[in-house]
């Protein structure tokens, strides 16, 4: 789950970035009047979310964390109460993109498991924060022990419901402790075992050379399958 340049996101992003350049300018204005008054008193939740994407996709093209940071900001402020599945994980990516992984682990707790699209989202999540917390002190040991026992509970969810989605998420996972020749060999062996599921594995192989990873989960999720 290394973390995304421009060139590796979802190409939609891209297009996106190029048909709204001048909305993203007055977004970048907005930015800034939001640091010297109460830029929230009278705003209806739905339209701060929005304006929130918009400032996620403007990171997308000028890479400027400080979009992130007003992003952050947004959804901090958003009642607990109207937290949704969208929100919930596009304040995950955030979250990550910012490193902020200490607080990203604390998020995940707060949230209800209904909130998650998957039964273990909530427990890769929160495991994942906590591998990128080691990572990130460089003890790469207990990462890596954290990242297979991830990778297992995804496995065996798999092997019980051959849910295809959950394969971006066991693979992202493997990533970390794997090569990418060793996954694509296996996805290979994959492909010749399940021919019901030839198209998904093909899938799932393009997906390894762009670098999907679980923050961007509702991206990828537009054009995977």
């Amino acid at each position: 789950m290394s973390k995304q340049s421009a060139s590796n996101t979802n190409p939609n992003i891209c297009t996106w970035c190029k048909d709204h350049i001048i909305y993203i300018a007055i977004a970048l204005i907005a930015c800034i009047s939001m640091t010297s008054c109460n830029w929230f008193s009278g705003k209806s939740s739905d339209k701060l979310i929005s304006f929130a994407d918009s400032l996620i996709y403007g990171y997308y093209c000028s890479e400027d964390t400080m979009l992130l940071h007003y992003a952050l900001k947004i959804y901090n402020e958003t009642d607990s109460n109207k937290i949704d599945s969208r929100i919930a994980y596009t304040k995950l990516r955030v979250l990550f993109l910012l490193k902020h992984y200490s607080q990203g682990e604390e998020f995940v707790r707060s949230l209800y498991e209904n909130i998650f699209f998957k039964p273990y989202h909530k427990k890769m999540y929160l495991d994942s924060f906590r591998a990128l917390q080691y990572e990130e002190n460089g003890d790469s040991i207990k990462s890596t022990n954290i990242y297979r026992k991830t990778a297992s509970n995804i496995q065996t969810y798999f092997d019980k419901t051959e849910d295809v989605d959950a394969l971006l998420d066991l693979y992202a996972i493997k990533r970390k402790f794997e090569t990418q020749k060793s996954i694509l060999e296996e996805i290979d062996r994959m492909i010749d075992k399940q021919e019901n599921l030839h198209r998904e594995f093909i899938s799932l192989k393009y997906m390894q050379k762009i670098h999907y990873n679980p923050f961007t989960y509702l991206d990828e999720q537009s054009f995977m399958f």
